[in-house]
C-alpha cells in the first residue's frame, strides 16, 4: 500500500469521526497507519501526518467532542454520555496486581515505550505511547514506563536545598524533577489519554531518620507531606502508582541518584504500599485504597519495627 493511499485513509477516518473524538481517536488512526506500513521510511513520513491529525483534533470545538465515548475499533459507533469521574465514589478497590498484569502484554508494551522517538509535544508523545494499547491498563503501563525511563530525579538541586521544577510542562521539557513533578507529569499524560487519575500527597517512610523528623508524635498527622504519588482508575478499579520510586533510588553512601527501574511501585498492592506510604490528601479509604484504612498512629509506629 502506497503512502498516498495510507494518508488518504487516515484523513477519511479522522474526518468522519472527529465530531466525537478526543486524542484516543487519533491513536486509532495512528494504529491503522502503523499496521499497514511496510518499512521504516514510510513510517517516519507518516508520523508527520499523525501530528497533523492531533492538531485537527485539538482544533475541534470541545462541545463537539466532550461527553461521548470513543468510537470503538470494531468500527461500530457506541455513543454514550460519560459519567463525571470526579463525582464517582471511590468504591472500586484494586484487584490483585497479578490479576491486572494478566491484561498487559508487558514485554511488547514496555519495548514500545522504551524505544519511543523524541517528541517535543506531549500530546504527540502520548498518542504514540497509547497507539498499540488494547485496553486502559496497557495505556497506563506505556505512559508509566516512558516516564520512569526518561525523567531523572533532580537530586543535585535537592541537595543544594533548591526546588526543582515540578509543573508537568517543565518536567516534560527538562526531563528532571522531584516526586511532585513525577506525579504531575503522570497525571497530565494520563489526562491526555483520557485515563482518570489523582495526585496523592502524603508521608513516605524512606528511612527511620526522615520519618522521625517528619513526626515525633505518632498520634499527630503531619500537615505537610514529604512525598507525592498517583492513583489511577483502570476498568473501574483504582490502583496506586509511584513513578519516583519506580524510576530509581538515591545511593546514600555516594550521595547520588541512580536510575534503576523497580516494578514494585507500578499498581502496588495497597497492603504493601501502606507500609511505606501514608496518604494525607486524599485521606482514608480514598487514598489508602484499603477496605479498612489504618490510622497514622499505626503507620508511624512501623518506624520502630
Amino acid at each position: 500500500m502506497g503512502l498516498a493511499h495510507i494518508l488518504k485513509l487516515g484523513s477519511v477516518v479522522a474526518g468522519s469521526i472527529v465530531f466525537f473524538c478526543g486524542t484516543d481517536v487519533g491513536s486509532d488512526v495512528y494504529h491503522v497507519l502503523r499496521g499497514t506500513l511496510e518499512d521504516s521510511e514510510i513510517f517516519h513520513e507518516a508520523k508527520s501526518t499523525v501530528s497533523s491529525l492531533v492538531k485537527h483534533v485539538r482544533a475541534t470545538p470541545s462541545h463537539a467532542r466532550n461527553g461521548y465515548d470513543d468510537v470503538r475499533r470494531s468500527g461500530k459507533q457506541q455513543i454514550e454520555p460519560k459519567q463525571d469521574e470526579q463525582s464517582k465514589a471511590m468504591d472500586a478497590l484494586p484487584l490483585p496486581k497479578s490479576v491486572l498484569m494478566k491484561s498487559i502484554r508487558v514485554d511488547s508494551i514496555d519495548a514500545h515505550a522504551l524505544h519511543a522517538p523524541v517528541y517535543d509535544d506531549m500530546e504527540e508523545l502520548v498518542l504514540y505511547l497509547v497507539a498499540p494499547a488494547q485496553n486502559d491498563a496497557e495505556k497506563v503501563r506505556s505512559i508509566f514506563r516512558w516516564i520512569t525511563a526518561n525523567i531523572r530525579y533532580d537530586y543535585e538541586t535537592y541537595k543544594r536545598s533548591g526546588y526543582p521544577v515540578v509543573d508537568a510542562s517543565s518536567v516534560f521539557e527538562f526531563r528532571k524533577t522531584m516526586c511532585s513533578g513525577y506525579a504531575n507529569l503522570l497525571q497530565e499524560m494520563l489526562r491526555i489519554a483520557h485515563i482518570p487519575s489523582k495526585k496523592v500527597s502524603g508521608i513516605a517512610m524512606s528511612s527511620v531518620q526522615r520519618i522521625e523528623a517528619m513526626a515525633t508524635d505518632a498520634d499527630t498527622i503531619p500537615t505537610e507531606s514529604n512525598h507525592a504519588w498517583n492513583i489511577v482508575r483502570i476498568e473501574g478499579h483504582w490502583y496506586a502508582l509511584d513513578a519516583t520510586w519506580s524510576a530509581g533510588h538515591v545511593l546514600m553512601g555516594e550521595e547520588r541518584w541512580t536510575q534503576q527501574y523497580n516494578d514494585t511501585y507500578f499498581c502496588t498492592d495497597p497492603k504493601l504500599l501502606i507500609t511505606t506510604h501514608f496518604p494525607i490528601q486524599p485521606s482514608g479509604r480514598a487514598g489508602q485504597l484499603l477496605q479498612e484504612p489504618i490510622s497514622y498512629t499505626a503507620f508511624a509506629e512501623r518506624r520502630y519495627q
